[in-house]
């Protein structure tokens, strides 16, 4: 007879660990950041993508509705911002 154990396999287990984790993604906005910051978002991490143009993800997700995109304006180029 079998019983049903409420326990996580080990893969369960680093899924969890690795939602919890934030990246930072450069260049955000552009053909390969805009993907990797879907693709990050859809695995559950939480994104910092560093963009010239914030505005430019808004299509991607609303900053109001949820805390795992946060925006940085600015560029890799600029030293002084």
């Amino acid at each position: 007879r079998l019983t049903m154990v409420d326990e996580k396999s080990p893969v369960e287990e680093q899924a969890e660990a690795v939602t919890e984790e934030t990246i930072a993604i450069f260049g955000a906005t552009g053909r390969t950041g805009r993907e990797t910051v879907k693709l990050a978002l859809s695995q559950g991490y939480k994104v910092r993508a560093l963009v010239r143009n914030p505005e430019k993800l808004a299509d991607i997700i609303k900053p109001d509705e949820d805390d795992s995109l946060c925006t940085i304006q600015g560029s890799l180029t600029d030293i002084t911002k």
